[in-house]
């Protein structure tokens, strides 16, 4: 104990007696506690190739949330914080790692972790709003041309360390020049039973959190130096976006125009209210939307059930088309049991997200083949022949 103690004196340069001097080695001791580490946030997105040598990646992804902060390993509750917490994690990707794979442990492993193996949420460092605004900036510093920022948001069930996990996923596999961020809204996620009243109250918190996100937007992307924001929402978390999103082209036009392109995947939204309200706002404030939608999809078809309407992520006979929304039908892609996290899960749809993200159209996209539903058009995408 002596020696430890000793050695933080020193380490300190304020190297005291001990003998005699309880006071002066405790005022020590308390600077020594309190001196600001320099903080210095990842940058850039590594190459799994880089992983493939043997070593786990390490990706910084930012984040804000509404939700409670707790003690570690979960760093946050499903309980709605009254202010948008700020900061940025920091994932470790295998060197297995495989495109569309989110490599979690099973009950069944005991090395669970093994970063040799799994996907690690390392740390969540929290950060005031003006430390939040100078991290981005200088992550954009480092990012080889435009400053752009890549917006995940979450849909149902989801807890904060998944969605961390998801963002460094995406962010690693589609390779793009951006730096990653996700903002996370109190769902649940951590209940065992995803039952419609889990199902309900989350969909209220999602609403709830709209004002969040809108802010967490603002701090993300006009704010700090970003000359362009993309957004990704999935499922539930598509409902808090739109909504954001309009809110947004009504009162912060600046930031409006940064963000240029959106990406619904398997939105849970009604399709009535996302045909006759939500697309034509999407569309009038100049947003381009990228909107996969499967007939395979067993989450959105419980959500039809519980709603007793169709949801705007359905395909099939039930897809809903608006003028101005480029519809990508996934049905053909398989993924998991579920069907409702194929945006990430699948390589194939991970390719063409990152090909919308480019700046390409869904004419322009390798892979995908228009068809016509009464006089509007809309596109299939098919799983490659091996």
């Amino acid at each position: 104990m002596a020696n430890r103690l000793f050695m933080r004196l020193v380490r300190c340069g304020r190297f005291i007696a001990l003998r005699g001097f309880p006071v002066l080695v405790a005022l020590a001791l308390a600077a020594c506690a309190t001196a600001p580490a320099p903080l210095i946030v990842p940058a850039g997105i590594p190459r799994i190739e880089d992983a493939k040598k043997g070593h786990p990646v390490k990706v910084a992804v930012f984040y804000g949330t509404n939700r409670t902060p707790v003690a570690r390993p979960v760093y946050f509750d499903d309980n709605e914080a009254t202010q948008v917490q700020y900061g940025y994690t920091l994932v470790s990707l295998p060197w297995i790692h495989e495109k569309g794979e989110v490599e979690t442990p099973t009950v069944f492993d005991r090395d669970k972790s093994n970063p040799d193996k799994f996907m690690l949420l390392l740390d969540a460092v929290p950060l005031r709003p003006e430390e939040f605004i100078v991290q981005v900036n200088r992550s954009f510093g480092a990012a080889p041309r435009k400053n752009i920022g890549f917006v995940f948001v979450h849909g149902f069930n989801v807890p904060f360390r998944d969605a961390a996990l998801r963002t460094a996923q995406l962010a690693v596999d589609m390779q793009l020049p951006v730096v990653p961020a996700f903002f996370s809204w109190p769902s649940n996620g951590e209940s065992p039973v995803e039952g419609t009243a889990n199902y309900l109250r989350d969909f209220t918190k999602a609403i709830s959190s709209i004002p969040a996100l809108e802010e967490f937007l603002v701090q993300f992307g006009e704010k700090t130096r970003a000359d362009e924001i993309f957004v990704l929402a999935h499922s539930m978390g598509s409902w808090t976006t739109t909504h954001a999103l309009m809110s947004l082209a009504l009162n912060r036009p600046k930031l409006t125009a940064k963000v240029k392109l959106v990406t619904l995947a398997a939105p849970d939204i009604d399709a009535r209210v996302f045909t006759v309200q939500i697309a034509p706002a999407m569309v009038k404030a100049g947003y381009a939307v990228n909107l996969y939608a499967s007939d395979n999809d067993k989450a959105l078809n419980a959500s039809r059930i519980v709603w007793g309407r169709a949801r705007a992520g359905i395909a099939g006979t039930a897809l809903a088309l608006s003028p101005g929304i480029e519809t990508v039908d996934a049905s053909d892609i398989s993924t998991d049991v579920l069907g409702h996290s194929k945006y990430g899960d699948s390589p194939v749809l991970l390719r063409d997200m990152a090909l919308f993200y480019s700046g390409m159209r869904a004419s322009q996209r390798p892979g995908l083949t228009m068809k016509r539903l009464g006089e509007q058009n809309y596109w299939q995408i098919q799983t490659p022949p091996r």
